[in-house]
């Protein structure tokens, strides 16, 4: 890729164009919508609509997929990459689910692959649907090594577990699988 500016240009484009990050009060509307009252009610009351503070997910399988990890932190040897990188925060286990669930196609047909996928919450909660093949990507070479333990420790209820591989890569050089229809 060339140093001419372009990405960086591109990247600040994006960011002034975008609507502002749902804050607070749209995470608890979406809780309301997905959950229902009560169930959003009882979040509210004990403080579980943040992203980083989902925990419940790693005490139930042994892993490590909470907290948040700031751009510095993140163990990223380019420092074109790293000046993109934005802070790791987990995917939500009721909106991984919900999107899983709602995705609208059969998994068996289809891989899955997760582009970011930080300490892998994501690839272990589709390991659990049939999809045909589960690739995380992962410029954080830190954060690749710790979605490769979370994959070796998870423990999931069901007996059907796909296999997932994680590449320590950026995503710009990364080559998609090939269709299997």
């Amino acid at each position: 890729m060339a140093d001419d500016g372009t990405t960086e240009t591109a990247v600040n484009h994006m960011r002034a164009t975008m609507p502002a990050r749902p804050g607070r009060l749209r995470r608890i509307r979406y809780s309301f919508e997905c959950l229902g009252w009560r169930a959003a009610m009882t979040e509210l009351a004990n403080g579980v609509d943040a992203p980083e503070s989902d925990s419940e997910f790693d005490a139930q399988h042994g892993t490590d997929t909470a907290g948040s990890v700031e751009p510095g932190d993140l163990g990223i040897g380019n420092a074109e990459s790293r000046k993109l990188a934005i802070r790791y925060l987990p995917s939500p286990l009721r909106v991984t689910s919900w999107m899983l669930e709602r995705i609208g196609v059969d998994p068996r047909e289809y891989s899955l692959v997760d582009l970011g996928c930080g300490k892998g919450r994501v690839l272990l909660v589709a390991a659990q649907q049939p999809f045909h093949k589960i690739v995380g990507v992962e410029i954080s070479t830190d954060l690749a090594a710790i979605a490769r333990r979370n994959i070796a420790r998870f423990r999931p209820s069901s007996e059907q577990l796909r296999a997932i591989a994680v590449e320590n890569t950026d995503v710009r050089k990364f080559t998609m699988p090939p269709a299997i229809c």
